[in-house]
Formats: structure tokens, sequence, C-alpha cells
């Protein structure tokens, strides 16, 4: 009996001679798709399990592997990858999927598009920033000190909940929380400027947050 489900191709595996593995997700969290034939370009899914395209499709399980019996529909998001530094924002976006999320969230579906679609133009990691206070926020899982005031040059951050706390498990200058303020905001982030050091400092916080609360 077959199943309804839209995934977005995270990867694209050679499985063997002519199959494709598409480590995918959608309606199942993280999956595995196995399109038989698939890289024969007689096949009638030749090109479809590509990397960031999203497949609406009728799927069969077969032990650990959903093998796709009928595409609905296909929302071609590979087009964005025109070039390497639109490849290599869509793989990080990729990547973090993959290290990260487990199970599905329309809401977490839906950012992840959008994101896909954005362009950095050379701003990666504050987008990534931005990305990750967004997909903290819709899991139920924002820092407590995007909406804390602070005034001391040097801070100390839990990780439990994100509270500026004296027993805090991190420290950090004030001037990264004030960064992630600006950023979380998300007005006009191209034209945010600052150091590199204290970008590395605020997002290795928010991979910390996110590495005790999730993985």
């Amino acid at each position: 009996m077959s199943s309804k489900g839209r995934y977005l191709i995270l990867k694209r595996i050679r499985a063997g001679d002519q199959d494709i593995l598409a480590i995918s997700y959608g309606s199942e969290g993280i999956v595995n798709i196995l399109v038989r034939d698939g890289f024969l370009n007689s096949h009638e899914f030749f090109g479809l399990f590509e990397p960031f395209n999203v497949v609406t499709a009728y799927f069969y399980q077969k032990g650990d592997l959903l093998i796709p019996c009928d595409v609905i529909e296909v929302k071609r998001l590979s087009y964005i990858c025109f070039d390497f530094h639109r490849y290599k924002w869509a793989c990080w976006i990729a990547s973090f999927v993959l290290k990260y999320l487990n199970f599905y969230d329309e809401s977490v579906f839906n950012l992840i598009l959008n994101y896909l679609r954005v362009n950095p133009k050379g701003k990666d990691r504050i987008f990534r920033i931005k990305f990750k206070l967004d997909y903290l926020k819709i899991s139920g899982l924002e820092p407590l000190f995007i909406k804390t005031k602070h005034k001391s040059q040097t801070v100390r951050v839990k990780l439990s909940d994100g509270k500026i706390s004296n027993d805090g498990d991190i420290e950090l200058e004030g001037t990264v929380l004030s960064l992630l303020k600006r950023i979380e905001k998300g007005r006009a982030l191209g034209r945010i400027r600052a150091d590199i050091s204290l970008l590395n400092k605020a997002e290795e916080l928010l991979d910390s947050f996110l590495d005790y609360h999730i993985k």
C-alpha cells in the first residue's frame, strides 16, 4: 500500500550501477528514498530526485527505504545553485537539517524552503545566525537572552534556557548578545557590519545552545 509524502532532497548518492539513494527531509522526518534505475536518462523519474528539489509523490515502504511509485509534483529548487556560492549556501542548510532535525514540523519545513531561496550575497555567517535564531524560535527554544536587557561588558549564559546568570555555562562579551539581538530583528541583514571574531562567538554560542537541546 502506498502513501503520499512531500520531501526536500538533501543529498543524492549513487547506489549500485544505476540506482539513486536520496536522503531527504519531509513528511516522515529524515528518510532514505531509493529510486531504482534513477540514473538512466530514459527513466520517468530521471532528474527529479536532485538535491534541493521538493518532491511530492506516492511511496511504498520496503524496510527502511521509501520507493517512489508516482510523482505528483516537483518544485525544482535545485535551480538556485546557479553558482558555487549559492550551492555552498544550500549545502550548509542541508547539513544543518541532517545534523539537527529528526522529526517533521511543517513550520520548520517552510522555514528551510524560505532560506533556500535566500541569496546571502557574501553575508553567509549573518544569515546562518538568523536562520538558527528563527529555527530555535519556531521550535519553542528561543534563548531568553534575546529578550533580556544587559549592561555588563561580560555576561554568563545558561545553556538550559539562555538566561543571563552569574552561574551561566558560557562567559562572553555583552557585545556578542547585542549582535545576536540585532540580527534577530532581521532588519537589513545585508547591511550589518560586524567583526569576524564577534560573528564567530555569536555562532558558537548558538551551536552550543543547539547541541545542548537537540543532540
